[in-house]
Parts: structure tokens; C-alpha cells; sequence
């Protein structure tokens, strides 16, 4: 089994087994995604360990530059994403668009996800390119939840209102 279907899966031993040939734990399938991202993606926290150990590269991205860490917050797999934190990934490395991993975490209604973050110190007030922030993506989105989450009081003074026209 390819040790990219084994990280989706959550399969610890086909994880090993792939490992142990010895199987690169960075190349990217066909999509350009790497067993790594696919395991975040799936939220399988001892399967990300387990590639860690193998030397994965946690700052890996995909093809539209997301990284495990952003994936497994975007998805609203906060152990994936505390496994991830405690491995040493950058929680504040933003996508396209300026997309941090919180702000997609607030834009998707993650608020267990957002509230990981915020003990994590992620940066509350990061605009992405046209302005949005934390709060205002929640708000938006009418993620109150999330909005306790992560306690974001000045935040929202803080900014400016996004662009007219603009969307999240």
C-alpha cells in the first residue's frame, strides 16, 4: 500500500511498513499532496507522529500552498492540529490569500480548532490580503461559537472593515 492511502486510512503498521522499505515520506502523490498532508486531512494524530519520526517535513505544502497544519484546521481536527503544534509546526505560515490557519479555522466554524489556536498565542489580528480578520470571518460566517472561542475582544476595533466588494 502506498504511504499515502495508509495515512488516509489511519493504518499505523502500512504507515511502518512503507517507512521501512524505505519509502520517501515526503513524495506527493499525483495531486501533490504528501502522506503527511493526507493524514491532517484525515486528522490521524499518532499516524502524523509516526511520519514526524520518519522525517516528513511538517512545512510541506500543497499544490495551492496549504500546509499539514492548515489542513488538518481546516478540516476541524483539533488533535491533528495539536499533534501538529507539539511536533513543531508553524501555526502562523498563511496560504494564498493570507489565509493563516486560524483565520480558516474561523471562516469554517472550527471552534475547539480556534480555541487550540488561541492558547497557542496564534495571531488574533492577522488580516488575510483584502482585510478580513479572525472575528470578522466568524462573524460573517455566523460562527458565534467561534467568536467565544477565541475571545477576540479588540480585534475587531482594531482592523480596518474589509474592502467593498471583497469576499471571505
Amino acid at each position: 500500500m502506498a504511504p499515502q492511502e495508509a495515512s488516509r486510512r489511519g493504518d499505523l503498521r502500512g504507515v511502518e511498513k512503507a517507512l521501512s522499505a524505505p519509502a520517501d515520506p515526503n513524495k506527493a502523490d499525483e495531486h501533490g499532496w504528501t502522506p503527511l498532508i493526507m493524514a491532517a486531512h484525515a486528522g490521524h494524530g499518532e499516524v502524523l507522529r509516526l511520519l514526524h519520526r520518519g522525517s516528513a517535513n511538517l512545512e510541506t505544502t500543497t499544490p495551492h500552498r496549504r500546509t499539514p497544519f492548515f489542513v488538518a484546521c481546516q478540516r476541524g481536527h483539533v488533535e491533528a492540529a495539536r499533534v501538529l503544534c507539539e511536533i513543531g509546526a508553524d501555526k502562523e505560515r498563511a496560504r494564498t490569500g493570507g489565509y493563516t490557519p486560524l483565520l480558516i479555522s474561523c471562516r469554517e466554524g472550527h471552534a475547539p480548532v480556534v480555541r487550540l489556536l488561541c492558547e497557542m498565542r496564534a495571531d488574533k489580528e492577522h488580516a488575510a490580503l483584502h482585510g478580513w480578520t479572525p472575528l470578522l470571518l466568524a462573524a460573517r460566517h455566523g460562527h458565534n461559537e467561534v467568536a467565544k472561542a477565541g475571545s477576540f475582544g479588540a480585534a475587531f476595533s482594531s482592523k480596518a472593515e474589509p474592502a467593498a466588494g471583497t469576499g471571505p
